[in-house]
């Protein structure tokens, strides 16, 4: 049975990791041959694999595909998916999990496939008129010409083992499920990289490559956008060297009418990146009540911060203050005095953000509602003084109210449980049709500063509810609650934007959600675990059908069809 778990989200810098992975194509055998004893090819094959690609089999992958393709109204792609499986897969158990597992050998990527069969003779017999009859060799291994290299295939029990180089193919165990570690029993696909099991010299290699590559642009670049590219420079030099594991896997949850994937990071045990993961948990939430099943959208973070990535913070933020300076100049919109006040403001606004993280935590909800003809959207932030960014307003304010079509600020209105009360105001021109349609002639925010909050709402009974957000404001607990969550719900979004602007294409859209329950959701869940964390994406059906019926609905309108 499939083990079902909730996974989380975000470690940063995702794409780092996947730099590794190229660079396991690089030819690298000359700059890493003394990583490995040359000549003990079997017992290299017994170390830790650096990349894992486990899939689940042939027919869970096949009923994943054929879920998919009738979601979003293509069933005869599943069909046809199903039909091309079973004319090619004859002799491999559709029912277990195949996968490939890549290994360091003398220093050169070494990949060896595995698939269920016990018998693999009837599988190279279905496949020999593409490729040619197999040749069986003295100790029954197969041999079959894979384009200009041969591929040398050998029976270990039931399951059956291919490899470019023979000799790899003398070690590997009895039941190469045991290499997947469970991935198969939870994913329809999913890929380990063991970035520790990459050689050094390997990920030297690929951090020389972004040096060089770096240096090449910074020549043409300012000294400031320079000193930035470094510091990104440093830190993904760091995610190279302090990963531990990265892991990336879908599946398809037809109970939950689900599909998702899920995102995991761990770091090296006593590394500077384990201790900003393991500084980052749960805290109690003065925002929490944005999490609203009833919502078109919301976003929910509250977290420890640790001191590691407070300081890392601060370190880039001085960097791109740096650079924001140098840009204002360049642009020749402003005058130099002009710039001068723009990046004392933009300064003091990062300086506030700044003394925020370094508190230790962070704390922020945003919620927006919609449906027909009705959009609203409120929220709030934990702020080391509220205050100093009411005073921040005021100067802006002071400093735009002669300008043409500057917003007009109304600052102290009240106060409300400790909160001071304030509205933005701006003009909406005639020629903003949809817009005005949707917040009138005037867009109107309401805003609240407390001594160590911040507070918004705009849209119809702003006030009221920036209030109601204001009272909610304490939750006691937050042990279940992840490190941070969004969420989206389509049907509501779409039913606004056709009160807006009639649509044949979001017409079809909404009947395709109102026949497919409450899945038209996207989750996105943030956890913490021992050294890493976790983000699991999940889109519901809805989603796809959603979105198969406004393809449809647009071919049809573009061949001038009718629904």
């Amino acid at each position: 049975m499939r083990r079902k778990t909730s996974f989380g989200i975000g470690a940063p810098r995702w794409g780092v990791m996947l730099c590794l992975l190229a660079a396991l194509a690089t030819p690298a055998a000359p700059l890493m041959a003394q990583e490995a004893p040359a000549g003990d090819s079997a017992a290299a094959t017994s170390q830790e694999p650096v990349l894992v690609v486990s899939i689940a089999g042939i027919d869970q992958v096949g009923g994943a595909v054929s879920y998919l393709a009738e979601a979003v109204g293509q069933p005869g792609t599943g069909g046809m998916f199903a039909a091309m499986a079973a004319g090619f897969t004859q002799g491999i158990d559709a029912t277990r999990p195949l996968g490939i597992t890549v290994q360091m050998i003398e220093g050169a990527p070494a990949p060896i496939a595995f698939v269920p069969a016990a018998d693999i003779s009837q599988f190279l017999k279905r496949i020999e008129n593409q490729v040619g009859p197999a040749e069986k060799l003295e100790d029954g291994t197969y041999v079959i010409a894979a384009g200009a290299n041969l591929l040398y295939i050998r029976q270990v029990g039931d399951w059956a083992y291919a490899s470019q180089n023979r000799e790899f193919l003398a070690d590997v165990p009895d039941d190469p499920t045991t290499l997947l570690d469970g991935m198969a029993d939870t994913y329809d696909l999913a890929v380990r990289l063991n970035v520790q099991a990459v050689p050094g010299p390997l990920r030297g290699m690929l951090v020389e490559q972004m040096k060089q590559g770096f240096n090449q642009a910074a020549a043409r670049q300012a000294a400031e956008a320079q000193a930035m590219g470094q510091r990104t420079l440093e830190q993904l030099s760091q995610m190279i060297s302090e990963t531990e594991r990265l892991q990336l896997g879908w599946s398809i949850d037809p109970a939950s009418r689900r599909t998702f994937i899920d995102l995991e990071i761990v770091a090296v045990e006593g590394s500077e990146l384990a201790e900003i993961y393991d500084g980052s948990q749960p805290v109690p939430s003065r925002f929490a009540s944005v999490i609203r099943p009833d919502a078109a959208l919301y976003y929910h973070a509250a977290a420890s911060v640790s001191p590691k990535a407070v300081e890392q913070t601060r370190q880039s933020l001085d960097q791109t203050l740096q650079q924001v300076g140098e840009q204002l100049t360049k642009t020749g919109e402003l005058s130099e005095s002009q710039a001068t006040e723009v990046e004392a403001l933009i300064k003091r606004l990062a300086e506030l953000g700044m003394d925020t993280v370094a508190e230790g935590k962070i704390d922020l909800g945003v919620l927006v509602t919609a449906g027909s003809e009705t959009l609203t959207a409120s929220g709030g932030a934990l702020l080391a003084d509220g205050n100093e960014l009411a005073a921040l307003l005021k100067d802006v304010a002071a400093k735009v109210e002669e300008e043409p079509g500057a917003p007009r600020f109304l600052f102290d209105q009240g106060e409300f449980n400790g909160v001071t009360m304030h509205t933005v105001e701006a003009d909406v021109p005639e020629s903003e049709e949809e817009a005005r349609q949707v917040f009138g002639p005037v867009l109107q925010v309401k805003l609240g500063t407390a001594d160590d909050a911040v507070y918004f709402a705009m849209g119809e009974d702003a006030e009221a509810r920036m209030k109601a957000l204001i009272v909610e404001a304490e939750e006691p607990d937050a042990s279940d609650r992840p490190l941070g969550q969004a969420y989206f719900s389509l049907l509501p979004v779409l039913q606004f934007a056709q009160s807006v602007d009639q649509q044949e294409v979001i017409a079809a859209m909404i009947d395709a959600i109102a026949r497919s329950g409450e899945t038209d959701r996207v989750n996105l869940i943030s956890n913490s675990i021992s050294r890493g964390q976790r983000v699991r994406i999940s889109i519901g059906e809805g989603i796809l059908r959603a979105i198969g019926a406004g393809i449809q609905a647009d071919q049809m309108k573009q061949q001038g069809g009718n629904f």
